[in-house]
């Protein structure tokens, strides 16, 4: 049972990095779907291709800036945490879940307390 628990076990806070990188590769997509989205309104305006093209030029950016800003949300949630770095997971009795659950409610205000 406590492999189990483990598999959706929060993880430590050394893992907040990945959000960080997620959020630069997303940045960087949405530059590039930004430069081709200019490309796509300068081919637009010289006839070469359809309205439609420049929609899913938009929606591209469109889909790329909310990837973007959740990422940042994401790291910005996982860095302002509670959570301590390299904690979980090393067998303390403040580590089974009720318990973080517990710390995790106490710390946010007007948070239901269990």
């Amino acid at each position: 049972m406590n492999a189990i628990q483990d598999l959706f076990a929060p993880l430590d806070k050394d893992y907040c990095l990945l959000f960080y990188w997620l959020t630069v590769v997303n940045f960087i997509f949405l530059a590039v779907a930004g430069l081709g989205f200019i490309g796509t309104l300068l081919m637009l305006f010289r006839g070469k291709i359809t309205m439609m093209s420049a929609f899913y030029s938009f929606l591209m950016i469109l889909v790329y800036a909310l990837m973007y800003f959740q990422s940042r949300l994401f790291y910005s949630m996982c860095v302002t945490s509670n959570m301590k770095a390299g904690t979980y997971g090393m067998g303390s009795p403040s580590d089974s879940l009720p318990a973080v659950a517990k710390q995790a409610s106490g710390a946010a205000p007007g948070a239901y307390r269990m």
